[in-house]
């Protein structure tokens, strides 16, 4: 079996993500990273622990939690341009091959979409989306979609069946925001200044990743984010 993951994730550095010993892997830059040829059965799993119980301890690590901190103290992290303005930039970045037909992006990956009514994303107009994640048996492990709120403006949602994959994810526990449905939620907003932010949340069920990021600051006391708090709670 061929394996190829792609992963470009604002908290992947935060995430021990191991793949099975045979797989063939691209695009990982991960800290983290425990061997799973060594516990076989911590395949397809999500754990948290301290990050001083991680396999490794690294400069990164120390990184991360001041990427925390900053997030707790000020409310937000503190990016350069570029990196604040990815979900503004996104449709328009020729990396990300964006197909507005989204039946036939379903017939490159495994797993079903997320069905997004019922949330505030129902209501929001369909840009496009392409496969992502592992690539397993002839099909994608994962999709993102990306569309256009009348509320809460562009969102980019990715999910991610790591349960197909075959991964294992370890987070560590000094950068859990909050929990829904047994499993840790990560939030931040990065910003740059005062012109430009964006909103990353990365969130998990009994066998997908999601990550929804979204065009503006969005804090946890606004209104607005009880639209995105219910989404992560329903969706699968």
């Amino acid at each position: 079996m061929k394996f190829k993951t792609i992963c470009n994730c604002f908290y992947f550095m935060l995430l021990a993500v191991s793949l099975p010993a045979s797989a063939q892997t691209a695009g990982l830059q991960n800290p983290f990273s425990p061997d799973l040829a060594l516990d076989p059965e911590n395949s397809g799993v999500v754990e948290v622990v301290a990050i001083s119980d991680m396999p490794t301890v690294t400069d990164a690590q120390s990184a991360v939690l001041q990427t925390r901190e900053q997030q707790i103290s000020k409310g937000w992290v503190e990016v350069n341009e570029k990196r604040a303005r990815v979900v503004e930039d996104y449709v328009s970045d020729a990396r990300n091959k964006l197909n507005a037909d989204m039946e036939a992006v379903r017939e490159s990956i495994h797993s079903q979409p997320a069905d997004v009514s019922g949330t505030f994303l129902e209501k929001a107009s369909f840009v496009g989306a392409f496969p992502v994640g592992g690539f397993v048996d002839g099909r994608w492990t994962g999709v993102v979609r990306v569309f256009e709120s009348s509320d809460l403006g562009r969102v980019v949602l990715e999910e991610y069946d790591y349960k197909r994959a075959g991964s294992h994810i370890m987070i560590p526990s000094e950068v859990v925001d909050s929990y829904a449905n047994g499993y840790p939620v990560l939030y931040a907003v990065l910003r740059a200044g005062d012109n430009h932010a964006h909103t990353d949340i990365t969130w998990f069920t009994d066998n997908k990743q999601f990550r929804m990021r979204n065009g503006n600051a969005i804090l946890k006391s606004d209104m607005s984010y009880e639209s995105v708090e219910q989404a992560i709670n329903s969706l699968r």
